[in-house]
């Protein structure tokens, strides 16, 4: 084989491995995204100062890391849990301490708006149910307060859909400037909290104490009122059948003299 065809062949094999090299490459920058995931791209060369950030859903898009940030988004629905029991445990109005624990369904808006301000509000690298808890673990916590607040303890177990519309409705706009959109409300366990769970060297738990003490002393009236009239019936209605007892004996006895006497 002469030197010049070996040349031509050696640069064809090098041109060839230069273009799969670079092949290989540009598809490893190449993202794309799954069904229940999005991303938000920031930065590179030629990007305008007031340009939003590139949003793909259900698509890919080049990403270059010496230049790009990337912000995956989970966009499936996220199962928070809040538990608020003992000493978190919630104060209702009457005072009484509930101990709660709920289950908070939320996701990000699968919209660009919502996934831009889910991506910049909770930043990281990564938005999902671990990320989005921390962020709005207070919110939820507050509403729940707000709202029992508003609540006797007995409303409370009375009143649930009233209690989770009101919830709802004290944290959607909340939740809407961080992208994220309330489904439902889940409450799993509702009850009032344990004489002795709870503190009362302050004014709240002495509060709750007193009332319940309150409670359970005119619970213990009425029981007692209710034993002594009890009692008192049976003893009425014992003698009212004594008395007829003796006025049927008595009747007995005269109609039996009656018919002697005949």
């Amino acid at each position: 084989m002469s030197t010049p065809l070996l040349i031509v062949i050696t640069i064809i094999i090098v041109i060839f491995l230069v273009g799969l090299v670079l092949t290989l490459s540009i598809m490893r920058t190449y993202v794309k995204t799954p069904p229940n995931r999005a991303f938000v791209r920031t930065g590179g060369l030629f990007r305008k100062p007031n340009e939003p950030p590139k949003v793909v859903m259900n698509g890919g898009a080049w990403v270059f890391r010496t230049i790009h940030e990337l912000t995956w988004v989970d966009l499936n629905t996220m199962a928070i849990e809040i538990e608020r029991t003992g000493e978190t445990a919630l104060l209702t109005i009457d005072p009484q301490y509930a101990d709660i624990k709920v289950i908070f369904y939320i996701k990000v808006s699968p919209t660009v708006e919502g996934i831009v301000d889910a991506a910049r509000t909770i930043g990281g690298k990564q938005v999902d149910g671990s990320t989005v808890k921390d962020l709005v673990d207070a919110k939820l916590d507050g509403a729940l307060r707000d709202v029992a607040a508003t609540f006797t303890l007995m409303s409370l177990h009375q009143e649930r859909e009233k209690f989770i519309e009101e919830v709802q409705s004290r944290l959607k706009t909340d939740l809407e400037e961080n992208g994220l959109v309330l489904e439902s409300v889940s409450i799993l366990t509702l009850r009032a909290a344990r004489q002795g769970s709870f503190g009362t060297d302050d004014v709240f738990g002495a509060q709750v104490a007193r009332a319940n003490a309150q409670v359970i002393q005119q619970a213990q009236r009425e029981r007692n009122d209710i034993e002594r009239r009890t009692e008192i019936e049976i003893k009425q209605r014992d003698t009212d059948t004594a008395r007829m007892r003796l006025d049927l004996d008595r009747d007995l006895a005269l109609a039996a003299a009656s018919q002697e006497r005949e």
